[in-house]
């Protein structure tokens, strides 16, 4: 597996600083402030970086026979997956759990993933990235993406479009100190009804 997947901000002011979107601050959990309207803040809110999952070299391929099973780590982190996913998407399943031993313990600004489930299949990827903010970092309010949209089930969502990389379309929701990404090449329409499939497994 990959050493530690995290994400530091050295300084705020290295960020592009969104000033003029227009909104209010959405406590999304106990821990965790995500931003739905940064207009109407008083002070400037920061992007959440990219929660890109690991390169794919360090996947562990899974038999294609526990597509439609709960998916575990080898420990006791928490791990977000498609509970059903489209046969025709999930040809292929691949894992990721990163080393995470220094989550707690770290006083800066960082973002740890902590599993990425990679689905493929008729020519398509989707990627289910579950990460956890750093104490520090959770106390920040964050931009999650372009922009806020309701859920099937009246949960609040961020997404965003035509980003660089394999995975251009992304979907971003916020389970208690989680945040989840559904990242995939497939239209947003798509990823937004896939999200409606993510359910959380807490440890094994």
């Amino acid at each position: 597996m990959l050493g530690t997947a995290r994400f530091r901000m050295l300084s705020l002011l290295s960020l592009i600083l969104l000033l003029g979107l227009g909104a209010v601050v959405v406590r999304a959990s106990g821990l965790f402030t995500a931003v739905q309207d940064p207009e109407r803040l008083a002070r400037p809110v920061a992007p959440i970086p990219l929660l890109a999952p690991p390169s794919s070299e360090g996947y562990e391929q899974l038999p294609a026979d526990v597509v439609d099973t709960p998916i575990s780590a080898p420990d006791d982190r928490p791990v977000a997956y498609l509970a059903q996913p489209p046969s025709g998407l999930a040809q292929s399943l691949a894992v990721n759990f990163p080393n995470t031993d220094d989550w707690s313990s770290s006083d800066s600004v960082e973002f740890f993933v902590l599993a990425s489930v990679r689905y493929s299949g008729s020519g398509h990827i989707i990627l289910v990235t579950t990460a956890r903010p750093s104490p520090e970092a959770a106390r920040e309010s964050w931009v999650l993406g372009d922009e806020t949209i309701q859920l099937a089930d009246g949960s609040l969502a961020w997404i965003s479009t035509d980003k660089p990389g394999e995975t251009p379309n992304r979907l971003v929701i916020v389970k208690d100190d989680l945040i989840i990404t559904v990242a995939s090449d497939l239209p947003i329409e798509t990823i937004q009804e896939l999200a409606s499939q993510i359910v959380v497994k807490q440890g094994r």
